[in-house]
């Protein structure tokens, strides 16, 4: 039972899938990463029950195989040695390493006990990867951390005939992504863990070439295929709020500028209000914006000329949450619109109506 390998194909593809083995888990074996010969290919999986990858690393295959190895180990050693050719042989539950030179034995463990991946039941849609990445990205910049709360700390994928939608929310701000589909089926809500998914689609951003395909599977786990990944999720129980209600059906008070002035400007104001409790005011009147921060060490006001129209207001805001809206705008022109002090803000980008972004403010 041997095969062989480059190096740098098959750290690649254990460094992936690595973050789906937990160093403590509770069934010992999730902590390993199962190597398994499928199709001429070596096939790598690792898996937490809740989420797992798996990825094809082309080979020479001279017999079939299959085993689970300690995944941090395994990852470590194949890190630390040169790229090239290097021989894996199994013999009596261990993997025998060769490399130029060398020999290193690592202990493993039957694949008999390993979770298998959940089978496709029922395809869902083909999203191209540079639509589905930013759906994730711009949707999920607003979910919890706190899995506690599942309907926080995941991503809403909505999906109807021609849209999909994607949101997010902590309680105290959301984010709203719609991007066009192809789809003609029922609509499906899919409420996702957002931590586990963007795992997943962090390895798009080397390669924004293709299609990413959506299933489900025989217990409605949700798929994921692209090039030579798999992946599934899955999906937190629940209904998601009508997070719709939150957001005002007008304003009164609208502000445009460029984003990166206003992040380079926040950048500063919040040298002050991360001593604190990260709060910075935003005063709106006639062509300027005025941003103010303060601590009992002291307090920080700027001035930013801007675009304004309507009523003068203040309105005092979360400068982490604003911060990282800016981020997603870097680059581009932007808006702010309020109603009144109290009632949520919302911010999008100038000639992008797919994304929103909604901020509940502070009483101060």
């Amino acid at each position: 039972m041997k095969c062989t390998v480059l190096q740098e194909n098959l750290y690649k593809a254990i460094s992936a899938i690595s973050h789906f083995a937990p160093a403590k888990a509770h069934i010992p074996i999730l902590s390993n990463i199962l190597l398994q010969s499928q199709e001429g290919k070596l096939l790598c999986y690792a898996t937490d029950l809740q989420a797992g990858l798996q990825v094809e690393v082309g080979g020479k295959i001279e017999s079939d195989f299959s085993i689970t190895v300690p995944a941090k180990i395994f990852t470590e050693f194949i890190s630390s040695i040169g790229s090239g050719k290097i021989i894996l042989e199994i013999q009596d539950q261990s993997l025998i390493i060769q490399g130029e030179g060398t020999k290193t034995v690592i202990q493993g463990v039957s694949a008999k006990e390993f979770p298998s991946f959940p089978k496709e039941k029922k395809k869902i849609c083909t999203i191209a990867k540079k639509i589905f990445l930013p759906a994730v990205q711009f949707g999920g910049a607003s979910s919890g951390m706190d899995e506690t709360r599942p309907i926080f700390s995941s991503l809403l994928f909505r999906i109807s005939q021609g849209e999909l939608i994607a949101v997010s929310t902590d309680g105290y701000r959301l984010s709203e992504k719609r991007i066009a589909l192809s789809y003609e089926g029922e609509l499906a809500d899919l409420l996702i863990p957002a931590r586990l998914v963007k795992e997943v689609v962090r390895l798009l951003d080397k390669n924004l070439e293709g299609n990413v395909e959506l299933a489900l599977s025989e217990d409605n786990v949700l798929l994921f295929s692209f090039d030579e990944w798999k992946s599934f999720v899955r999906k937190n129980e629940g209904e998601y709020p009508p997070y719709q209600n939150i957001i005002p059906d007008h304003f009164v008070s609208f502000v445009e500028c460029d984003a990166d002035v206003l992040q380079k400007n926040l950048k500063t104001a919040m040298v002050f209000g991360k001593e604190g409790s990260g709060i910075v005011k935003l005063h709106l009147s006639e062509n300027k914006l005025r941003m103010k921060t303060s601590t009992t060490t002291g307090e920080h006001v700027s001035d930013i000329d801007v675009g304004f129209s309507g009523e003068d207001v203040e309105i005092a805001l979360n400068g982490k949450y604003l911060a990282e809206f800016l981020q997603l705008a870097q680059g581009k022109q932007c808006r702010i619109s309020i109603l009144e002090p109290l009632k949520p803000a919302k911010l999008e980008i100038v000639d992008d109506a797919s994304f929103l972004y909604v901020i509940m403010p502070f009483k101060v």
